[in-house]
C-alpha cells in the first residue's frame, strides 16, 4: 500500500508542475524572441545571424538581415515598445509572436525555433 501512495503522489506532483514547467519554457522562448529584437534594434545582425538553423543560414545572411532591417525602419520608423507576446508550438518548432510598436506602425515579429533553439523563421507581418 505504502508503494501505490508514493506512487500516486509522484504523479499528482507531476500533474501539479506540468503546467509551470510548460510556462516556464515559454517565458524561455519569449525571452530568447526579445534577446533577437535587442539584437536587432543594436543592428547586430552577425549575432543574430549566429542563431539561424542550416536552413535559415542558406536563405538569410547578416548582410543582407542588415539591408532587410534597414528597410523596414525606412517604412515603420525605429522601434518604440512591445505590444505583447505569445508562443505556440507547431509541427515541433516554437513560434514566438512579438507585437511590435514603431514609430509609424505596429507590426508583429515572428520568430520560429527548431528543437535545438536555433532560429527557422524570422519575419515581421501586419499586427
Amino acid at each position: 500500500m505504502p508503494r501505490r501512495s508514493a506512487l500516486l503522489f509522484s504523479f499528482a506532483i507531476v500533474l501539479f508542475f506540468w503546467p509551470v514547467r510548460r510556462a516556464l519554457a515559454q517565458d524561455t522562448e519569449i525571452d530568447h524572441a526579445r534577446h533577437i529584437r535587442e539584437l536587432l534594434i543594436q543592428e547586430k545582425f552577425s549575432d543574430v545571424a549566429a542563431e539561424f538553423n542550416p536552413q535559415m543560414a542558406k536563405a538569410l545572411t547578416a548582410q543582407r538581415l542588415g539591408e532587410v532591417w534597414s528597410r523596414l525602419k525606412d517604412q515603420v520608423g525605429s522601434y518604440q515598445s512591445e505590444l505583447g507576446a505569445d508562443t505556440a508550438k507547431q509541427q515541433g518548432v516554437s513560434v514566438v509572436l512579438l507585437g511590435c510598436q514603431f514609430e509609424r506602425k505596429a507590426l508583429n515579429m515572428v520568430v520560429a525555433f527548431d528543437g535545438e533553439g536555433q532560429i527557422a523563421g524570422l519575419q515581421f507581418v501586419p499586427r
